[in-house]
């Protein structure tokens, strides 16, 4: 068994968790490492986890190199927190093995977003329902498309006016690197250099594809509002990080107006607006929603008791979209619940 001790003696008294990463090699594994480490967050022990052929490799971790393991039901013993980005397969078997040692799991797959008995988390929204992990052990980090179009909407959709937001409709602009490393290759060989797909993950009955229903139930979930309408399009672009969206949404008050919507997404904490227009590449790297384009739209034939809004909206889908997310719900699963607990 390989692990890093990461206690100076002089700190003894200060409580760390013990920490697992499964899919430690993947791109957005590697991104927690960096993640945790730009966050200071307070490791006792870490253990790097991925498939049998990563197995023996070795990473670094706040300047140590550390060695990856192999899936085994010891792995998990004796630790706090598994943060899981290896897919829904390994995600739907180990997860629960992981709990079963005592080892609460958030998992970054599509396997347990839309369990009744699973919260699905985003820290700026709605940390409150990390309480419900106890239920299975279990919290889901939402899709990355799903987690920016929220955090964009929901300042506006929990305004202080009591301003509902009634129907969505959303585009996506998907890179290359939501598909993983085969996907990176083949865009760097410039095989789809010149490619705009609408389609990503297999079409189901009724002809939405996969990525698009996430998008919708999920939405539902974190937002809990169970007969919001949405329509999402979701497209894979030919660039290798970052996503974009536009977002046509409307309330449910006709006298809402621009200049408010502008000043609730000014004030969220998590959003950065601009008056112009931000590109992919201007989040890479950063853990913001960048919000431009916020404009009124005139829509011929709408209900005179709605007003519709629209705006565009660029986030780091392997950073806010994935691995912060998740070691941002990490933070508050230790400091809130699993800290107090093991003292």
């Amino acid at each position: 068994m390989i692990f890093l001790v990461l206690v100076p003696h002089t700190e003894l008294k200060v409580k760390k968790a013990n920490i697992v990463i499964v899919g430690a090699t993947g791109n957005v594994g590697r991104e927690m490492i960096a993640v945790l480490e730009e966050r200071n967050f307070p490791i006792a022990r870490l253990k790097l986890v991925a498939s049998e052929k990563s197995s023996g490799k070795f990473m670094r971790y706040r300047g140590f190199s550390q060695g990856v393991e192999g899936l085994s039901k010891e792995i998990f013993h004796g630790y706090d927190i598994a943060l899981f980005s290896a897919g829904e397969a390994v995600s739907r078997t180990w997860a629960p093995v992981a709990w079963e040692s005592g080892c609460v799991v958030i998992d970054n797959s599509n396997a347990w977003r839309m369990d009744d008995e699973v919260p699905l988390v985003i820290p700026e929204v709605n940390p409150e329902t990390i309480a419900d992990y106890i239920r299975k052990g279990i919290i889901a980090n939402p899709n990355c498309s799903t987690i920016q179009m929220v955090m964009a909407l929901s300042p506006l959709d929990k305004n202080p006016h009591h301003y509902g937001i009634q129907n969505i409709i959303v585009s996506t602009y998907q890179s290359v690197s939501g598909a993983g490393a085969e996907a990176e290759a083949r865009l760097a060989e410039g095989s789809h250099e010149f490619d705009v797909i609408p389609q990503i993950g297999e079409f189901l009955e009724g002809g939405t594809c996969e990525e698009e229903a996430k998008m919708i139930r999920e939405t539902k979930k974190i937002m809990e509002k169970p007969h919001l309408n949405i329509v999402a399009n979701t497209v894979r672009v030919p660039i290798l990080r970052g996503h974009s969206e536009f977002v046509l949404f409307n309330f449910d008050y006709s006298y809402i107006s621009i200049e408010v919507v502008k000043a609730l997404l000014a004030s969220a904490p998590c959003i950065k607006l601009t008056d112009s227009y931000p590109i992919a590449q201007d989040a890479v790297g950063t853990d913001y929603v960048l919000v431009g384009r916020v404009r009124e739209e005139k829509i011929s034939g709408a209900d005179d008791n709605q007003k519709w809004f629209s705006m565009w909206v660029v986030a780091d889908n392997i950073r806010k979209g994935a691995a912060t997310n998740t070691v941002q719900i990490a933070e508050l699963l230790w400091n809130g619940y699993l800290k107090k607990a093991s003292n």
